[in-house]
């Protein structure tokens, strides 16, 4: 038996498309977003940029703070990495790798400010929600 068990991730990135918010049947507030990093590759004598996309889940009140975030918007999550699976309609079975988000700031809020006056406000729900990542609610997408 392992003394330590580590499942902890830090993505530092850009949203890549508009953040999907949608309620469990409990009424719990989920928000799905897509978040991409580079890393940078030696191509001969330069080096090349190469984009990574991670799929991360917010939920609660900081899922409902996170869905106010636009595309393009520079974001900071920390959370756990999670395996899960589900069946579609014809029966397949597909696979998802997500991060759990415990932890979002956004760092761009200059493209917020003028579509959300309430900010200041936003940021504070970020900064306080408590989150419960052990929800036995299914992600209704």
């Amino acid at each position: 038996m392992s003394l330590f068990n580590i499942n902890q991730v830090t993505i530092l990135g850009n949203l890549i498309r508009e953040a999907e918010l949608k309620y469990t049947k409990n009424n719990t507030a989920v928000t799905n977003i897509s978040v991409a990093t580079n890393h940078s590759v030696k191509n001969g004598d330069s080096w090349d940029e190469v984009p990574t996309y991670h799929d991360i889940v917010v939920w609660g009140k900081m899922a409902e703070a996170v869905a106010k975030f636009v595309k393009g918007s520079k974001i900071f999550i920390q959370g756990r990495l999670q395996k899960r699976s589900y069946e579609k309609d014809d029966g397949t079975k597909v696979y998802i790798t997500e991060i759990v988000a415990e932890k979002v700031i956004g760092l761009d809020n200059r493209k917020r400010v003028e579509d959300n006056p309430n900010i200041e406000k936003d940021a504070e729900v970020l900064r306080d929600a408590e989150v419960d990542t052990s929800s036995d609610d299914e992600i209704p997408f």
